[in-house]
């Protein structure tokens, strides 16, 4: 019987052994037999040596610094590890910045020092604060010659055949002769076979960011000089036998940084309102002198006139597009109103008494004629960026427009308004938020939020989402294909 039991086991083993090779041997004839092979091509491009050209959001600034996650995460490096990925090209190289926080462009004022780097999100506040220390900008030491990425936070367009440029630190810092070499000589030195070239939004922001201080985009950088300076970019580009695509400028005044403080922020109890109102009295009866005397009408007065009350409250603002009354000393103030946009740094500022004990300047606030100004100009350059590249053979332009339509909840009718293009008049279906590989994604900087903690810069995932839009659009115009991007793997902000 020990024998027979000993003969018994072996044969059980043996069967199961059997059994395990044979089930291995199914499921890897199945997997090949349901394997797909993908065969990755460049169509009618070349992959070879793609380049970047842009400001901030190519070189993938975000949380109001430039450093080591963020820029790993800029969308020309999502595209180019794609490409390396299918074979097209051994390699995409960016000017490493080495710095775990960034500079922040937001809070310091002297680039030898960095007392802040980037933003991270404060759930408790909720808001974004500031990392200490921030990392000061310094010199990159890779290869200069062999770099992809030509993204230079703040880069305007007239400035990229300009040495000038080299009083940024972000280009001094891998200016292939700084003080004496062009971004754009350096970008054609590198023999580019593809391009993607995203510029033209800072021409507006700067103004945007600045509350509409000063003077309007179109005024200090006519649709005339632009278009002469975008289309040199492109001109030398082509004739270099490279092929690209260009990005049109997106909704600028949609982003967060525009929206996410309310025209109405000053919480007040009874007696502070009551205060407040006292020390506007004169000012207001200096409005019902103009009224009486015809100087403003009845609609202008009820503007212009000052009030508080226990609540949530619109704050004072100056107001330069009012009647000018100073020769009655009397200013152009008036509260915010709901078409008015608040930059997100007002939020600070009022809690010093800007905007209540003290007006809020011109820089604080942008009005409605300041809004006009940004859509106009927007709309004017956007004509241009599309018309180039409509006329330049080997040329396509990527309208991110109905990303940022649809992201927001606008409506047509909204986004007419904007002077958005038709096909984001026709993404925009008047719901906040977009579906995105089964994820929704919010117009903001919150976890869910596509833009990063300074309210104006993609996060992570952001940036992977435009880079897989961008993907599809150079598959489908060169018959190529590069492999797209799970962007639900990249992460959106980070908080504490």
């Amino acid at each position: 019987m020990k024998n027979f039991k000993n003969i018994t086991f072996l044969m059980i083993i043996s069967g199961a052994i059997f059994s395990c090779d044979t089930e291995d041997e199914l499921i890897e004839d199945r997997i090949a037999d349901n394997t797909i092979e993908i065969s990755y091509n460049q169509g009618e491009a070349d992959f070879s040596n793609y380049v970047a050209i842009g400001n901030s959001l190519t070189a993938g600034l975000m949380d109001a610094a430039l450093y080591n996650d963020g820029q790993a995460s800029a969308f020309p490096n999502l595209i180019g590890m794609q490409m390396v990925e299918a074979g097209f090209t051994a390699s995409f190289n960016q000017p490493d910045i080495n710095a775990t926080n960034g500079y922040n462009i937001s809070l310091n004022s002297n680039p030898a020092e960095a007392t802040f780097g980037r933003y991270i999100l404060d759930t408790s506040i909720p808001g974004p604060v500031p990392t200490t220390p921030g990392d000061v900008i310094t010199p990159y030491s890779g290869d200069k010659s062999a770099l992809n990425n030509f993204g230079v936070p703040g880069l305007r367009i007239a400035e990229l055949n300009t040495p000038a440029l080299a009083n940024n630190g972000f280009y001094a810092r891998f200016a292939s002769n700084p003080g004496t070499s062009t971004l754009l000589g350096d970008i054609l030195n590198a023999d580019p076979t593809f391009f993607t070239l995203w510029l033209g939004n800072n021409e507006i922001l700067n103004y945007a960011t600045a509350g509409g201080a000063g003077d309007t985009p179109l005024t200090t950088y006519s649709q005339a000089q632009f278009m002469t300076d975008y289309s040199t970019i492109i001109g030398q580009l082509v004739n270099e036998g490279a092929n690209g695509v260009v990005l049109n400028i997106p909704p600028v005044l949609l982003v967060p940084y525009f929206r996410a403080v309310p025209y109405n922020p000053v919480p007040l109890d009874e007696a502070t309102a009551a205060q407040l109102n006292a020390g506007y009295a004169d000012y207001n009866n200096g409005i019902q002198f103009a009224l009486m005397n015809d100087l403003i009408d009845e609609e202008e007065a009820a503007r212009r006139t000052i009030h508080f009350a226990e609540g949530q409250n619109a704050f004072v603002m100056e107001d330069e597009y009012l009647t000018d009354l100073n020769e009655f000393d009397i200013p152009n103030y008036r509260q915010t109103e709901a078409t008015d946009l608040i930059p997100l740094p007002t939020s600070t500022a009022l809690s010093t008494g800007i905007g209540t004990s003290t007006p809020a300047a011109d820089q604080y606030v942008l009005s409605l004629e300041e809004q006009t100004a940004i859509i106009t100009a927007q709309a004017t350059y956007n004509t241009v960026i599309s018309g180039i590249a409509e006329a330049t053979p080997g040329v396509d332009m990527f309208d991110v427009q109905p990303l940022f339509a649809d992201l927001a909840g606008l409506t047509p009718t909204q986004a007419a308004m904007l002077a958005l293009t038709p096909d984001a008049q026709a993404a925009a279906d008047g719901e906040q938020g977009l579906e995105y590989e089964s994820v929704t994604i919010a117009p903001d900087f919150s976890p869910a939020g596509l833009f990063s903690t300074d309210g104006i810069h993609p996060n992570p995932r952001g940036h992977a989402i435009i880079a897989n839009e961008l993907i599809y659009f150079i598959n489908d115009k060169y018959m190529a294909n590069i492999p797209n991007l799970n962007t639900t793997t990249y992460r959106t902000v980070i908080f504490q």
